[in-house]
């Protein structure tokens, strides 16, 4: 890396956004969908969870391509995982809450 922050990508910028749009983001929005469903079966739960994954890859999640093949990586992706998990389920219960859902009778 350059002092002023410049750098040379290892691959073609389009495929360095495809992969930081597709797998990043896209990734991350599948995830938290299907974490929102798993918790509350519900579209809009699954709706609330996705964006919550899609606003955490946008913010600290973008480092994970600038980390990767360092040792930091690991320690990346395991608060990514308990930031978007906790997320999901703090979004679904409040929306449980204030919607009034009672809970599901199995």
């Amino acid at each position: 890396m350059e002092a002023d922050g410049g750098g040379t990508l290892l691959v073609p910028g389009a495929e360095a956004a495809a992969n930081v749009v597709v797998g990043l983001l896209g990734s991350a929005t599948i995830a938290g969908a299907g974490l929102g469903w798993l918790i509350a079966r519900s579209r809009r739960a699954a709706g609330a969870t996705a964006l919550a994954a899609f606003a955490v890859a946008i913010g600290p999640g973008h480092n994970i391509p600038l980390l990767g093949g360092t040792p930091a990586v690991a320690k990346e992706l395991a608060i990514l995982g308990i930031v978007v998990g906790v997320a999901s389920i703090v979004l679904v219960q409040a929306h449980v809450r204030i919607a009034g859902i009672p809970p599901a009778q199995d």
